[in-house]
């Protein structure tokens, strides 16, 4: 603990890439980043009861009506690699994923209407943006955040905007209907919510 009574925030190396690890398949080469202004959402899936459980993504659509039900989505998030128990960083990556899906249910909040090149200034900013070694508390969450934050001080997402998302995101029956059902079962809050270290990664 330091003295303000957190625990420290550690940098990790290389942007917590394994060194035995293969870097993910950016599919942008086949759904590629059009040229027109484009919706940037924030995406929150609800997979756990815990809001800080949940993983958080900043995506826009760069291709719909493909098969299965499935879209491209460019994304920029931090995830858990298969027996690394810690956060990494990627860098922005074009994946396809189910629209709708039971099995993950998500939610996408809206943050900005950015151009192509705005897009791109945003892509920077998460490229640049380190991951922290586990603490006990620092997770996908905080990245994004750490994201938004400066994609707020340069002008590329209102600060508005923002702060209506991430209300939306810790507040139980915003998003999801079900949350305030549990709410009212176990009488949670957000407020009660415990720290968690590694969670929330997809």
């Amino acid at each position: 603990m330091n003295h303000s009574g957190k625990p420290p925030v550690v940098v990790a190396e290389n942007m917590g890439r394994p060194r035995d690890t293969i870097a993910p398949v950016d599919i942008a080469y086949i759904y590629p980043d059009p040229p027109e202004n484009l919706d940037v959402m924030l995406q929150i899936y609800h997979t756990h009861e815990n809001f800080r459980g949940r993983h958080w993504a900043i995506v826009w659509q760069t291709a719909g009506d493909l098969e299965h039900g499935r879209a491209a989505f460019r994304t920029l998030q931090t995830s858990i690699e298969p027996g690394k128990p810690h956060y990494t960083n990627w860098g922005p990556l074009t994946k396809t994923f189910k629209v709708v899906d039971p099995e993950t249910p998500f939610a996408l909040l809206p943050l900005a209407n950015l151009s192509l090149s705005d897009r791109q200034r945003l892509e920077d900013i998460a490229r640049e943006t380190p991951v922290y070694v586990p603490n006990g508390n620092w997770n996908c969450q905080d990245w994004v955040m750490m994201v938004l934050d400066r994609a707020v001080e340069l002008g590329l997402i209102p600060a508005a905007s923002r702060d209506n998302a991430l209300w939306k995101a810790r507040t139980r029956g915003a998003i999801f209907a079900e949350d305030a059902i549990i709410a009212m079962h176990s009488g949670s809050s957000c407020d009660s919510v415990a720290s968690y270290g590694v969670l929330g990664a997809r």
